[in-house]
């Protein structure tokens, strides 16, 4: 009786670690696509070029960013199809805007 009340704990506990986990694992890569999204947008309204070259090589391959040119800022909306676990995907999303820095037209 007691070996069933533990292997059924022990299962619980493993469920409970795994989905903790991805749970964990998906707020980190929201947070990472957020950082894109606000460095992007402020390096595209400081009209720096290489900086938001570099942001767009360090964020995810298959991260889409979207670039909304406004008159008074810049709107960087990043997408991403996060893998979880080889479970499946889900669909991220981050927003960002800047307003242009003195100088810079859209």
């Amino acid at each position: 009786m007691v070996t069933v009340e533990l292997a059924v704990g022990l299962i619980t506990c493993v469920l409970l670690l795994g989905t903790l986990a991805g749970v964990v694992t998906l707020g980190v890569a929201q947070s990472a696509i957020q950082t894109a999204s606000s460095d992007l947008a402020r390096s595209i309204a400081r009209d720096d070029e290489a900086m938001a070259d570099q942001v767009r090589e360090l964020s995810p391959d298959d991260a889409v960013f979207t670039i909304d040119r406004q008159p008074a800022g810049v709107r960087v909306t990043t997408t991403w199809q996060f893998p979880v676990f080889r479970l499946g995907q889900i669909p991220l999303q981050a927003s960002a805007w800047a307003p242009w820095e003195p100088g810079v037209e859209p």
